[in-house]
């Protein structure tokens, strides 16, 4: 309620104590409820109370029969107001009693006002989550606000009991450049009003989510193994969840085919690794897909293509093969070489001639490295076959093979000698033998 100041012609008899308005300020086209208070020091014969204005309505305008008013009480007597347009009105009370008459003015504010939403920020992004803050102003205290974002936004409308400390925020997705219009509607007293505000905004295109990758060895032999680095980096100015990051191949396995990242937040990154296995000779293409939504759920993908080429090298070989034969055994020895571009891993070497088979557990053979052997057969073995058997980091096996054949000459060359050394003992035994025989004659 507002309590008016008045202007008066002062008496000591009957008075205007007070008047009540509600609401304080009238808005164009608004009702008031009214209250005037009269007062006493005697007992006071009222016959008539009469209002004048010009350009607001009061209801009622004339009242009579009021009666006698008795000294210390009050009367009080309700009326209506009716503004039309905005402006500052006088009022006139006339109160004539039986003996006099008393003339009292007041004022009333018909104001052209109404709530302005007030947004924290106007530069906005598109095709990305926009948090907005907002308040509402006015030097009026209007009550049951209701603020409805004419466009998709979450929260879809906001309520406020009194103006006074609303603020609010709203989730905004704008795919397209265009003002923001709010409707707002509210209650000044009695009274209901509703308006349209519409607001300038700037906006700048989304940056989204930026996607690398690398590969560390994009040549290399075939069923070797290599990693696939993928690395997201959120330039978006919200939050991004349920990142799932998938790769594929025609011919390529991999040591998983799906990984997720619960969330990245603005201008944070993230990356996850990859390793995967050429399955055929020549080129190979990898599919990377990665998917995520933002806060109010929209779907996002993109995919970008990477490639790797396996050669028909292998991976393991065997080198330095050296085979010597004497009449009790024949000795292989030989190097195996990891010339490949990852581990390999539960190394077996195997040498079978015939229905004889010997092998050797070497374990793991790095990249790079190698392991020299060496293997005893049975002095008749003519031939006979390697195999070097092994699996990749992926735990896919492989298997290499190399046949070999046992030289004959490794054989002759120590046989020939040994009848040489024969005959010329035989000759030195003869030759003693005529001299021990001539020493005697």
């Amino acid at each position: 309620f507002l309590i008016i100041p008045l202007i008066l012609i002062p008496s000591k008899a009957i008075e205007v104590s007070k008047v009540e308005i509600n609401p304080e300020v009238l808005l164009p086209g608004d009702f008031a409820d009214g209250k005037l208070i009269l007062t006493t020091q005697k007992d006071e014969d009222v016959r008539s109370i009469s209002f004048k204005a010009k350009g607001i309505e009061i209801t009622p305008s004339f009242v009579t029969e009021i009666g006698i008013i008795s000294r210390g009480a009050s009367y009080e007597l309700p009326f209506v107001l009716k503004a039309t347009d905005a402006g500052m009105y006088s009022i006139e009370v006339l109160i004539n009693t039986k003996n006099d008459s008393k003339k009292y003015i007041f004022n009333v504010e018909v104001a052209d006002a109404k709530p302005i939403l007030i947004l924290k920020r106007t530069r906005l992004t598109l095709n990305e989550v926009n948090e907005i803050e907002f308040s509402l102003a006015s030097r009026i205290n209007f009550e049951k606000i209701r603020v409805e974002p004419l466009f998709e936004s979450e929260p879809s409308v906001f309520y406020f009991d009194v103006l006074e400390g609303s603020t609010g925020m709203f989730k905004f997705y704008p795919t397209e450049d265009r003002p923001l219009s709010f409707k707002i509607s509210f209650y000044n007293g009695r009274n209901y009003h509703e308006t349209i505000q519409n607001i300038e905004v700037e906006y700048e295109n989304s940056k989204g989510v930026f996607l690398t990758y690398n590969l560390s060895f994009p040549v290399l032999p075939v069923n070797d193994v290599s990693s696939l680095s993928v690395s997201l980096a959120n330039l978006r100015n919200d939050r991004v969840y349920g990142i799932v990051v998938e790769v594929s191949g025609d011919g390529v396995s991999f040591s998983e085919t799906r990984r997720e990242i619960p969330y990245l937040d603005p201008f944070t990154s993230s990356s996850i690794g990859f390793l995967f296995s050429p399955e055929k000779i020549g080129k190979n293409e990898i599919t990377i897909r990665v998917s995520y939504k933002d806060e109010m759920g929209n779907d996002y993908v993109m995919e970008r293509n990477a490639e790797v080429t396996a050669t028909d090298q292998e991976i393991l070989g065997i080198s330095n093969l050296d085979i010597k034969k004497t009449l009790e055994e024949v000795k292989i020895t030989g190097d195996l070489s990891n010339g490949g571009r990852s581990k390999a891993r539960n190394v077996v070497i195997e040498v079978t001639a015939g229905n004889i088979t010997k092998n050797f557990f070497v374990g793991e053979l790095e990249s790079g490295d190698f392991f020299s052997f060496d293997f005893s057969l049975p002095g008749a073995t003519k031939k006979g076959t390697i195999a070097v058997s092994w699996t990749n980091e992926l735990g896919s096996s492989n298997t290499i093979t190399q046949e070999f054949t046992v030289p004959v000459k490794s054989f002759e060359k120590p046989r020939n000698t040994m009848l040489y050394m024969g005959i010329a003992a035989v000759v030195v035994a003869a030759i003693i033998i005529v001299a021990i025989v001539k020493s005697r004659r």
